[in-house]
């Protein structure tokens, strides 16, 4: 019987959070933030290669699968930051006035209230399950990060590898995950005609 692993424990904590971001923000934020990651994912995996030679050099005698992986994680984030910033941005141009309505607004009627609190409620509800998807696609792009990253020898540091790979093959849930990854990557493969870099090879 397979135990529970610190990655175990690292998804779980991940899928509990991006449930109640989901919750926090409503459906409607929430898809933004999934047109943004995958966005985020197409551009990452588009131009990642090019800083490689550059931080090759900054950290000699790193091992390839490691720089490449940790490469592609920072500038997906950093992306991924960018493109919510550019959207917020966006969002906050079109509608200037929405931080400062006049107190008069307040007298709307009942039914008008209700029906809003209504609407509100059903958003954040419904912000709960693309939460749950939103975690589930980040923990997908990561395990496939972290299966890529442990695919090769470390060299002086094979020993911290071979923990990393120790936890990732008694995981329970990273069985799960990588079972919908393909349907995933299908979204990316009109991008990449010519295929998807090996980072992302599930197998």
């Amino acid at each position: 019987m397979q135990n529970i692993t610190g990655l175990d424990i690292v998804m779980v904590l991940l899928i509990v959070g991006g449930s109640l971001n989901g919750l926090r923000i409503g459906a409607v934020r929430q898809v933004a933030g999934l047109v943004v990651f995958y966005l985020s994912v197409i551009l990452t995996t588009r131009f990642y290669r090019l800083l490689l030679p550059s931080a090759r050099n900054l950290l000699v005698g790193a091992p390839t699968a490691v720089l490449e992986a940790v490469i592609f994680v920072l500038i997906l984030l950093v992306v991924y930051a960018l493109l919510s910033v550019l959207l917020i941005s966006m969002t906050t141009m079109r509608h200037p006035e929405r931080g400062s309505k006049k107190q008069g607004r307040w007298h709307s009627s009942a039914l008008t209230s209700s029906g809003e609190s209504v609407a509100g409620t059903i958003n954040h509800l419904a912000g709960i399950p693309l939460g749950f998807f939103t975690a589930a696609l980040w923990i997908g792009v990561g395990v496939l990060v972290y299966r890529f990253m442990i695919s090769s020898n470390w060299l002086d540091w094979e020993d911290y590898r071979q923990k990393l790979a120790a936890g990732y093959q008694g995981s329970m849930l990273v069985p799960i995950f990588r079972s919908f990854l393909p349907y995933a990557l299908k979204a990316l493969e009109p991008w990449f005609p010519s295929g998807l870099p090996s980072i992302f090879l599930i197998n």
